[in-house]
């Protein structure tokens, strides 16, 4: 079958296209994917070609409200709304987002499953371990990058995937969160694709096990990437920044943290 996802609105190209084919690649039949943050099909759509042309037997889940991210829903200066006049913004403005991602891949019925619901809820219909490759791109800042890491990775099973899009580029927030996350708090390597700005951990790691030694230990000596050393001058509802005893409780699911 060949690939209709340029057809699609959206930000995927040909590099993203064939690391979704590796994956493909990777996993035998019977593997479970989840991709969070689908907006109108196009990501979806050009991993059902590849398992499709695969023939193998992989569950594809998309998981999304189809309300928009955050920062689309709250769009203070009507930033949004000003692109939407003439762009790929207009159908979260209107409110038929769902509507258009299931018109384009309709063709795909067999392969793609909706879940219809916020990242932290879903992430909670799946077991510990039980699936083989997610991938992240969802919010972008990064309260919300974290979550989604916290909530999902314990999901992954050990040898699999869990990546995301958009490192390295305009949305700080993702970028902090990963590096954070992997890099200061588990201290796992991240490869990164400068060339579609996607960052990927091979979870050869316990993950229950790991979390419980660090909160063990404790969640100290981090610092923010973006060099900010005084988190007191910070406002606490900047969604780019989370607090020791906040990120604490992300990875101990304390206080309703990944339940939205």
């Amino acid at each position: 079958m060949k690939h209709c996802y340029k057809n699609i609105e959206g930000w995927w190209g040909e590099e993203e296209v064939e690391l979704y084919a590796e994956m493909v690649r990777l996993f035998d039949s019977g593997s479970h994917f989840v991709e969070i943050g689908s907006f109108k099909g196009r990501s979806s759509s050009s991993m059902a070609v590849e398992i499709i042309n695969s023939k193998k037997d992989i569950r594809f889940d998309c998981v999304d409200t189809w309300a928009g991210s955050e920062e689309h829903q709250k769009d203070s200066d009507g930033y949004i709304r000003e692109l939407a006049k003439n762009s790929k913004y207009a159908t979260v403005v209107a409110g038929n987002l769902f509507q258009q991602f299931m018109d384009n891949t309709k063709q795909f019925s067999d392969v793609i499953n909706p879940v219809r619901l916020t990242s932290q809820e879903a992430h909670k219909l799946y077991d510990e371990e039980s699936l083989d490759f997610v991938f992240i791109d969802a919010a972008h800042d990064m309260r919300s990058v974290l979550k989604d890491i916290c909530g999902w990775s314990p999901k992954v099973k050990k040898g699999g995937i869990i990546a995301g899009h958009d490192y390295g580029g305009r949305y700080t927030g993702v970028t902090n969160a990963v590096d954070l996350f992997f890099g200061d708090i588990v201290q796992k390597e991240v490869q990164t694709f400068e060339s579609c700005s996607w960052w990927l951990v091979n979870k050869d790691f316990d993950m229950s096990r790991m979390l419980s030694a660090i909160l063990r230990r404790g969640i100290t000596n981090w610092s923010r990437p973006d060099g900010k050393m005084h988190p007191e001058e910070i406002s606490k509802d900047d969604d780019n920044f989370v607090t020791e005893e906040e990120l604490t409780n992300m990875l101990d699911d304390k206080e309703g943290y990944l339940n939205g």
